[in-house]
Protein backbone atom coordinates (compact mmCIF):
# COMPACT_ATOMS: atom_id res chain seq x y z
CA UNK A 1 0.00 0.00 0.00
CA UNK A 2 0.97 3.31 -0.69
CA UNK A 3 1.34 5.95 2.21
CA UNK A 4 -0.29 9.13 1.15
CA UNK A 5 -0.11 12.71 2.84
CA UNK A 6 -3.05 14.58 3.22
CA UNK A 7 -2.63 18.40 3.28
CA UNK A 8 -5.71 20.43 4.35
CA UNK A 9 -5.26 23.88 2.70
CA UNK A 10 -7.63 27.01 1.74
CA UNK A 11 -6.71 30.35 -0.02
CA UNK A 12 -8.58 32.76 2.07
CA UNK A 13 -9.95 35.88 0.24
CA UNK A 14 -10.29 38.80 2.41
CA UNK A 15 -11.93 41.94 0.84
CA UNK A 16 -10.49 44.72 2.49
CA UNK A 17 -12.47 47.17 2.27
CA UNK A 18 -14.56 49.04 -0.42
CA UNK A 19 -13.14 53.06 -0.53
CA UNK A 20 -15.24 55.77 -2.31
CA UNK A 21 -12.24 57.44 -4.08
CA UNK A 22 -13.19 60.04 -7.43
CA UNK A 23 -10.17 61.85 -8.30
CA UNK A 24 -10.69 65.20 -10.38
CA UNK A 25 -11.88 64.76 -13.93
CA UNK A 26 -9.35 64.90 -16.44
CA UNK A 27 -9.85 66.45 -20.08
CA UNK A 28 -11.57 65.27 -23.05
CA UNK A 29 -15.10 63.07 -22.15
CA UNK A 30 -14.48 62.60 -18.29
CA UNK A 31 -16.63 63.66 -15.92
CA UNK A 32 -16.68 64.07 -12.62
CA UNK A 33 -18.75 61.91 -10.54
CA UNK A 34 -17.44 63.21 -6.96
CA UNK A 35 -21.24 64.32 -6.27
CA UNK A 36 -22.31 60.72 -6.31
CA UNK A 37 -19.83 60.41 -2.83
CA UNK A 38 -22.57 59.98 -0.74
CA UNK A 39 -23.21 56.56 -2.28
CA UNK A 40 -21.44 53.23 -1.14
CA UNK A 41 -20.15 50.33 -2.50
CA UNK A 42 -21.45 47.04 -0.92
CA UNK A 43 -19.45 43.62 -1.36
CA UNK A 44 -20.64 40.44 -0.94
CA UNK A 45 -19.30 36.87 -0.99
CA UNK A 46 -20.95 33.70 -2.70
CA UNK A 47 -22.31 30.64 -1.11
CA UNK A 48 -17.95 29.57 -0.13
CA UNK A 49 -17.46 32.56 2.34
CA UNK A 50 -14.84 33.96 0.50
CA UNK A 51 -12.45 30.99 0.29
CA UNK A 52 -11.06 28.82 -2.67
CA UNK A 53 -10.84 25.08 -1.39
CA UNK A 54 -8.58 22.57 -3.24
CA UNK A 55 -8.79 19.04 -3.63
CA UNK A 56 -11.26 16.98 -1.86
CA UNK A 57 -12.97 18.86 1.06
CA UNK A 58 -9.76 20.73 1.29
CA UNK A 59 -7.60 17.93 0.99
CA UNK A 60 -4.97 16.98 -1.30
CA UNK A 61 -1.81 14.74 -1.50
CA UNK A 62 2.05 15.45 -0.75
CA UNK A 63 3.62 15.80 -3.80
CA UNK A 64 0.19 15.47 -5.94
CA UNK A 65 1.35 18.32 -8.46
CA UNK A 66 -1.43 20.69 -9.96
CA UNK A 67 -4.64 20.93 -8.71
CA UNK A 68 -7.06 23.41 -9.99
CA UNK A 69 -10.17 25.24 -9.46
CA UNK A 70 -11.22 26.56 -12.66
CA UNK A 71 -13.72 29.47 -13.44
CA UNK A 72 -16.63 27.20 -14.15
CA UNK A 73 -16.26 24.83 -11.22
CA UNK A 74 -18.47 25.68 -7.57
CA UNK A 75 -15.51 26.47 -5.86
CA UNK A 76 -14.84 29.29 -7.72
CA UNK A 77 -15.11 33.05 -4.99
CA UNK A 78 -17.63 35.19 -6.52
CA UNK A 79 -17.82 38.36 -4.87
CA UNK A 80 -20.89 40.47 -5.81
CA UNK A 81 -20.02 44.28 -5.81
CA UNK A 82 -23.24 46.46 -5.68
CA UNK A 83 -23.05 49.97 -6.78
CA UNK A 84 -24.09 52.99 -9.00
CA UNK A 85 -24.55 51.35 -12.53
CA UNK A 86 -23.25 54.08 -14.45
CA UNK A 87 -19.86 54.55 -12.30
CA UNK A 88 -16.74 52.61 -13.26
CA UNK A 89 -14.78 51.03 -10.85
CA UNK A 90 -11.23 50.25 -9.91
CA UNK A 91 -10.60 46.59 -8.60
CA UNK A 92 -7.33 46.03 -6.78
CA UNK A 93 -6.03 42.36 -6.31
CA UNK A 94 -3.08 41.73 -3.87
CA UNK A 95 -2.00 37.99 -3.36
CA UNK A 96 0.64 35.91 -2.34
CA UNK A 97 2.27 33.41 -4.94
CA UNK A 98 2.65 30.95 -2.06
CA UNK A 99 0.17 28.82 0.52
CA UNK A 100 2.37 29.05 3.68
CA UNK A 101 1.89 26.32 5.99
CA UNK A 102 0.10 27.26 9.59
CA UNK A 103 -0.35 29.55 7.29
CA UNK A 104 2.67 32.04 8.20
CA UNK A 105 5.56 33.08 5.64
CA UNK A 106 8.66 30.71 6.63
CA UNK A 107 6.86 28.93 9.25
CA UNK A 108 7.64 25.79 7.40
CA UNK A 109 7.09 24.69 3.74
CA UNK A 110 4.84 26.41 0.48
CA UNK A 111 3.02 25.23 -2.04
CA UNK A 112 3.01 27.65 -5.19
CA UNK A 113 -0.10 29.31 -5.89
CA UNK A 114 -1.46 30.56 -9.72
CA UNK A 115 -4.33 33.15 -8.70
CA UNK A 116 -6.88 33.61 -11.92
CA UNK A 117 -9.77 36.26 -11.95
CA UNK A 118 -11.93 37.78 -13.86
CA UNK A 119 -15.28 39.94 -13.89
CA UNK A 120 -18.71 40.63 -15.53
CA UNK A 121 -20.44 43.30 -15.62
CA UNK A 122 -23.40 41.98 -18.40
CA UNK A 123 -26.36 39.71 -18.80
CA UNK A 124 -26.68 37.53 -15.27
CA UNK A 125 -23.11 37.62 -14.44
CA UNK A 126 -22.14 34.21 -15.04
CA UNK A 127 -19.25 32.92 -15.84
CA UNK A 128 -19.60 32.45 -19.15
CA UNK A 129 -20.33 36.33 -19.73
CA UNK A 130 -16.53 37.33 -17.89
CA UNK A 131 -14.27 39.28 -19.16
CA UNK A 132 -10.26 37.52 -17.99
CA UNK A 133 -8.24 40.13 -15.69
CA UNK A 134 -4.84 39.85 -16.19
CA UNK A 135 -2.83 38.08 -13.02
CA UNK A 136 1.00 39.40 -12.76
CA UNK A 137 3.23 36.56 -11.55
CA UNK A 138 2.94 37.78 -8.23
CA UNK A 139 -0.41 37.28 -8.17
CA UNK A 140 -1.36 41.11 -8.20
CA UNK A 141 -4.02 42.60 -10.28
CA UNK A 142 -5.56 45.93 -11.10
CA UNK A 143 -8.36 46.70 -13.25
CA UNK A 144 -11.00 49.10 -14.39
CA UNK A 145 -14.53 48.50 -15.16
CA UNK A 146 -18.06 49.83 -14.94
CA UNK A 147 -21.02 48.11 -12.63
CA UNK A 148 -22.80 47.59 -15.58
CA UNK A 149 -21.74 47.49 -19.03
CA UNK A 150 -22.59 49.64 -21.84
CA UNK A 151 -23.39 46.77 -24.24
CA UNK A 152 -24.07 47.83 -27.71
CA UNK A 153 -25.26 50.65 -29.29
CA UNK A 154 -25.34 54.83 -29.08
CA UNK A 155 -23.09 56.52 -25.96
CA UNK A 156 -26.32 56.86 -23.58
CA UNK A 157 -27.43 59.87 -22.56
CA UNK A 158 -25.35 61.91 -19.41
CA UNK A 159 -26.85 60.48 -15.81
CA UNK A 160 -28.96 62.63 -13.75
CA UNK A 161 -27.10 65.05 -11.22
CA UNK A 162 -27.81 63.87 -7.79
CA UNK A 163 -30.76 66.53 -6.06
CA UNK A 164 -33.32 66.12 -2.89
CA UNK A 165 -34.81 63.13 -3.07
CA UNK A 166 -33.35 61.05 -5.82
CA UNK A 167 -31.70 58.22 -5.93
CA UNK A 168 -29.24 56.90 -8.62
CA UNK A 169 -29.99 53.51 -10.34
CA UNK A 170 -27.96 50.75 -8.67
CA UNK A 171 -26.74 47.40 -10.05
CA UNK A 172 -24.31 44.80 -9.90
CA UNK A 173 -21.12 43.49 -11.44
CA UNK A 174 -19.11 40.22 -10.46
CA UNK A 175 -15.93 39.39 -9.98
CA UNK A 176 -14.75 35.74 -9.74
CA UNK A 177 -11.14 34.55 -8.23
CA UNK A 178 -10.02 30.87 -9.01
CA UNK A 179 -6.66 28.97 -9.81
CA UNK A 180 -4.13 26.61 -8.99
CA UNK A 181 -1.54 25.00 -6.93
CA UNK A 182 1.41 22.59 -7.49
CA UNK A 183 2.06 20.54 -4.45
CA UNK A 184 5.29 19.41 -4.13
CA UNK A 185 6.95 16.89 -1.34
CA UNK A 186 5.72 19.03 1.52
CA UNK A 187 5.03 18.39 5.23
CA UNK A 188 1.66 17.39 5.81
CA UNK A 189 -0.29 20.07 7.76
CA UNK A 190 -2.82 22.93 6.84
CA UNK A 191 -1.50 25.31 4.18
CA UNK A 192 -3.26 29.37 3.09
CA UNK A 193 -2.23 32.58 2.51
CA UNK A 194 -4.46 35.76 2.13
CA UNK A 195 -5.83 37.65 -1.20
CA UNK A 196 -6.57 40.92 -0.50
CA UNK A 197 -9.15 42.75 -2.84
CA UNK A 198 -10.01 46.26 -2.38
CA UNK A 199 -12.80 47.89 -4.93
CA UNK A 200 -13.36 51.58 -5.07
CA UNK A 201 -15.23 54.26 -7.39
CA UNK A 202 -13.29 56.36 -10.24
CA UNK A 203 -14.72 58.77 -12.79
CA UNK A 204 -16.33 57.71 -16.20
CA UNK A 205 -16.14 58.22 -19.66
CA UNK A 206 -18.89 58.63 -21.84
Amino acid sequence: MTDRTYISLSTLLLIVCPWLLFPPAAAGQEIDFSAYSDYGIQLFFGSNNGELIFGQNGNVISGEGQVEIPISSGKVVKITIEGIKFLDVFVDIQGSEYLYENGTQGSGDQISFDLKAAYANVGSGTYSQAQIIPVSSSNNAYTRFRIKGRGEGPPRPPPVPPHEGYSPPTDEAYLFLYGSIDVGSVNAGSYSSTVNVTVSYDTISQ
